[in-house]
């Protein structure tokens, strides 16, 4: 399904241009895909992997584009309605994963996209009308008699949409609903089209002391954006379109008074004194990397071992290669502790995680579909950040179950991690003191590397454990639920003024 096509039928009639999406229905069969007629007007802008508008069913309904051809088909297909990305949301690599999976889990694929796409990029806001027919089949009708709400439809054919409130000027409520009951406009959330690319916006040179006074007499929204630049450095195209139009941005631009920059990813070599194991095991991860095949390996650390030093090494080589890095981890509140110890040493991660408004959310996924950021760090929702040329995926503690997704629809983080290995032919690999019994299973019976690290990082030692025998201190006449050995050990701690954790 994920290949992408394009045909040209051999019959003499005119051709025409189709698109095969996937749109977010409860099917049985999961992999459903619908085609509609792609207008003139959008076959430049309609490509595989975004996202468009259509009516199905006598609603309006999100599609993904899947694939694109050329045939002369049924005439009562229907016309996509509309457009909704500048760029494509997801490549062909997400839909192989999506895929995937859809019939691991028996969801609906829409379903599975839903969650590689940003909640901001499918906000709605009022509600309006688009036009369910086209300027011919308008004409056509008038032509037999059917005179239908010229204001209407001129509106509707000029700009694409109506709000409710303006439909309800030009027409009265019965004849809106005969309208929508006939299928010649269709009530729909307005879809915001957004911009993927997200460049900084930079303070230059900027102009001369004359010009600016000038710039403020003839086009003061210019110079108030230059300032809030100026006084910032460089501010985002996100943060200034919340407070300044398009048009005065760009001809900010053409005045080379700012430029566009994109922020790099650039990362520190230092490094902390590794002990053999440590090396040993960075040597065979970075080998998977070089290797691209998919492969999984186990890191098998005691606490303090120095796993997350192993990670990051391992990381920065992968980085250095030009690919891509995904860390995940089981709790949003482990984040802050980790992206600190990365970005000490790697200039420029994103971070994804629900805590994050939505906007926030949106600009680190565009950062990170920039290539702006090559490092993703952030829990389970975070293995769908749509890094390209994926070189390593690391799931550190992986037997935690809040790698478990509760909620529609469920999955196994752990398990998408392999599998966007096996499709990239990145390396994956799990770290834990404590694996879960399924991966030391598979690790001790050669189904994935075992690489373990016996050694706690410095002079600190392993604890002593002793086991007590209940039953010994029962036939000794001790009562209670604490032995008389520990009961003696607390004693003495407290006397020495120390703390003591039960």
């Amino acid at each position: 399904m994920s290949t992408i096509y394009q045909h040209v039928s051999r019959r003499g009639a005119t051709i025409i241009q189709y698109a095969k999406l996937l749109i977010n229905l409860p099917l049985r069969d999961s992999k459903s895909s619908f085609i509609y007629r792609i207008p003139t007007a959008m076959s430049e802008d309609v490509s595989f992997g975004k996202r468009v508008l259509v009516e199905f069913g006598g609603q309006t309904r999100e599609g993904y584009v899947i694939e694109i051809f050329h045939d002369q088909l049924d005439d009562h297909i229907k016309d996509i309605l509309r457009v909704l990305d500048e760029e494509a949301v997801i490549n062909e690599e997400l839909l192989a994963l999506a895929e995937w999976m859809a019939d691991y889990y028996s969801y609906p694929i829409a379903w599975v996209l839903d969650l590689m796409v940003p909640g901001l990029l499918r906000k709605q806001k009022a509600e309006v009308y688009v036009a369910g027919i086209d300027e011919k089949s308008y004409q056509d009708l008038a032509a037999q008699g059917i005179v239908l709400n010229q204001a209407l439809f001129t509106h509707l054919f000029r700009y694409g949409e109506i709000k409710k409130s303006a439909a309800e000027k030009l027409s009265k409520q019965e004849e809106l609903e005969f309208l929508i009951k006939a299928g010649y406009i269709i009530r729909s959330g307005s879809y915001q089209v957004r911009r993927v690319t997200d460049p900084y916006l930079e303070y230059t040179s900027g102009p001369a002391e004359y010009d600016l006074e000038q710039l403020k007499k003839r086009a003061p929204r210019q110079a108030e954006a230059l300032q809030y630049i100026h006084s910032r450095g460089k501010a985002s195209w996100s943060d200034l379109s919340a407070h300044f139009s398009r048009y005065v941005l760009e001809a900010l631009l053409d005045k080379k008074y700012i430029q566009a920059v994109y922020e790099g990813t650039d990362f520190q070599q230092t490094y902390w004194q590794l002990n053999h194991e440590q090396e040993d095991a960075i040597q065979a991860i970075n080998r998977a990397v070089d290797e691209q095949q998919s492969r999984q390996i186990l890191l098998y650390g005691v606490t303090g071992s120095g796993k997350t030093e192993v990670y990051l090494q391992s990381a920065i080589h992968t980085l250095q290669q030009g690919k891509g890095v995904l860390i995940l981890i089981p709790e949003i509140a482990l984040t802050r502790q980790l992206v600190e110890v990365f970005s000490k040493r790697i200039s420029s991660l994103a971070v994804l995680h629900s805590a994050m408004s939505a906007g926030e959310r949106y600009l680190e996924w565009m950062r990170i579909k920039n290539g702006e950021a090559r490092l993703v760090l952030g829990p389970r929702s975070a293995v769908f950040a749509p890094i390209e040329n994926l070189g390593l995926i690391v799931l550190d503690e992986e037997q935690e179950t809040s790698f478990k997704q509760e909620e529609m629809p469920r999955y196994h983080t752990r398990e998408v991690a392999a599998a966007r290995s096996t499709i990239t032919g990145a390396a994956l690999l799990m770290g834990s003191a404590t694996p879960s019994i399924e991966t030391y299973y598979q690790a001790s019976k050669g189904e994935m590397q075992l690489l373990k690290l016996n050694q706690r990082i410095g002079t600190v030692g392993m604890p002593r454990v002793s086991i007590e025998d209940m039953r010994v201190h029962s036939k000794k006449g001790g009562t209670g639920l604490l032995s008389t050995h520990l009961k003696t050990k607390i004693a003495e701690k407290l006397a020495s003024r120390q703390q003591v954790i039960l």
